[in-house]
């Protein structure tokens, strides 16, 4: 109540109580402001998990003249644009909303612009020291910097701090630190910021691999315990499991290759030195979609309520095909909660789930979300002794060798068919016929597919009524006499959906 800023911007997790909210008005950040003298607050609602690059938005903008609200607006927008992940909230950090009266501006926040100079590993600002002289330091806004034109990594001269964020306008601003508590700035001394173009990270692939294990080791360990308790052996999993604890080890070697003062390290060039870490990988993968397929009889068809924690829903995701019924599908992307990941639940209104599958992010739409995986059965209503035909195909995700294997079972759990694990190419369309024996149960009956590419894990998993046969019902077997069989089909005219959106910000 003592406050008497004219603004405090506040960015801590629900400032704002909303109803509904587990935090309390009475207690609130958001009582004790509107009690203070303070004339305009910015806080948050929700869960605040805001990247630095927001503030420098925020403060470029209003050092630039704008108004308050146009000020958060930028800075709502940068965030939503460059995807947080850091928040258990939704896709991105809670908005910031203002306290106040939004048309204000703020004066005093010393800004400066400045023409970089072209170099040979990208560009150079420089900029006179007597500008720094202020415990806030100040903000440079290189001209004629975009998004096109990086990433770039910051850094002066002197080593002092200095961060870097683009807005929604394409204004670019470097946040420089002064000269320090005890430091003066040096009369005709100038600050030369080194704007170097970020090199292809051959390691981040990794990192993103090392979060799929961890993520894919949660969910075995769900299903080994179900599996033991509905009266399997949980040895099949244990070894799996540990297994994959050993080639995650290795996978967060080649992830943090690139990181300074690492004790182990792999030197590079990186793809050599991991050729025998992808083939254990591969050789995993197929043993994980067997595994996967001998356990979806007993474990149950729905997978999805194995992921811990829950996936929280993240936006809408369209389909331009139907379901083998012929209603539309329906598809929600989910984050999960700490990881930055993406896998999409895929619906039909009539049929019910028929898919919980990787996703990732949609190049050049930003916010939107596509499955790595899709596919469904040709019919739902196939009649005993009859073939089952589904389809899968494999549209984005990891350049590497998939595996695929399928299980069809009963409500009773008494019968099952397993298709033996069959590869799946990645941009490829696999036809998958699973034979129905002739004395199969009419009625309800359900089937799995265990997609696993790499270190990604989807399923596929739908309902099948299995009518009486009939009389001209063709019985399908292979020439061995199996009840299941693979019909492959390489289609060259499916197109990726598209490589994960590069993030707008230039500096992150």
């Amino acid at each position: 109540m003592h406050l008497t800023a004219s603004l405090a911007v506040i960015d801590g997790c629900g400032t704002i109580p909303v109803p509904g909210s587990i935090f309390n008005y009475e207690t609130s950040i958001a009582r004790c402001v509107m009690e203070s003298q303070v004339r305009a607050a910015v806080m948050t609602h929700g869960v605040s998990a805001s990247p630095l690059s927001a503030l420098i938005v925020f403060l470029g903008t209003l050092a630039d003249g704008c108004s308050l609200g146009e000020a958060v607006r930028e800075a709502n927008h940068h965030v939503r644009q460059v995807g947080s992940s850091t928040s258990i909230n939704a896709e991105a950090a809670a908005p910031w909303a203002v306290l106040g009266n939004p048309d204000i501006k703020v004066s005093g926040l010393p800004l400066i612009e400045s023409a970089p100079r072209p170099t040979e590993l990208g560009a150079e600002c420089s900029v006179a020291e007597e500008f720094f002289d202020s415990p806030f330091g100040g903000l440079v806004s290189p001209l004629g910097l975009s998004e096109g034109s990086g990433p770039f990594d910051a850094a002066t001269l002197d080593g002092r701090w200095v961060r870097g964020a683009l807005s929604a306008r394409g204004r670019a601003y470097l946040w420089i630190a002064g000269p320090g508590p005890n430091g003066k700035p040096k009369a005709g001394g100038r600050v030369k910021v080194l704007l170097s173009e970020r090199p292809e990270d051959p390691t981040s692939g990794w990192r993103r691999r090392c979060k799929w294990i961890q993520a894919n080791k949660v969910l075995l360990h769900g299903m080994a315990d179900t599996f033991a308790e509905r009266g399997g052996e949980e040895d099949h999993f244990t070894t799996l499991i540990s297994l994959w604890d050993e080639i995650g080890r290795e996978a967060e070697l080649a992830a943090f290759a690139a990181a300074p003062h690492r004790r182990q390290s792999i030197s590079p060039p990186l793809a050599s030195r991991t050729e025998r870490l992808d083939a254990r990988i591969t050789a995993l993968a197929r043993v994980t979609a067997r595994t996967i397929a001998v356990a979806a009889p007993v474990t149950g068809a729905r997978l999805s309520r194995l992921w811990s924690p829950p996936w929280l829903p993240a936006r809408a995701v369209r389909f331009s095909e139907p379901c083998s019924c012929g209603c539309p599908l329906v598809g929600e992307a989910r984050r999960h909660p700490l990881l930055g990941l993406v896998r999409v639940g895929v619906r039909c209104p009539a049929c019910g789930p028929v898919g919980d599958v990787c996703g990732e992010r949609v190049a050049g739409v930003p916010g939107a979300f596509a499955p790595t995986v899709v596919g469904g059965p040709k019919q739902h209503a196939v009649p005993a002794g009859a073939a089952m035909e589904v389809r899968v195909r494999r549209l984005g995700g990891e350049e590497t060798e998939g595996f695929a294997s399928a299980a069809l079972f009963e409500p009773f759990r008494q019968r099952r068919v397993l298709v033996h694990v069959e590869d799946v190419q990645s941009l490829s369309t696999t036809d998958l016929a699973v034979a129905i024996p002739a004395d199969w149960p009419p009625g309800l009956s359900q089937a799995v597919v265990a997609v696993v590419a790499g270190t990604e894990i989807s399923f596929l998993d739908f309902d099948i009524i299995v009518q009486s046969r009939t009389a001209d019902a063709p019985v399908t077997q292979d020439s061995s006499g199996s009840s299941a069989s693979w019909n492959r089909r390489e289609s060259a005219g499916v197109h990726p959906l598209g490589r994960p959106v590069r993030e707008a910000d230039l500096f992150t």
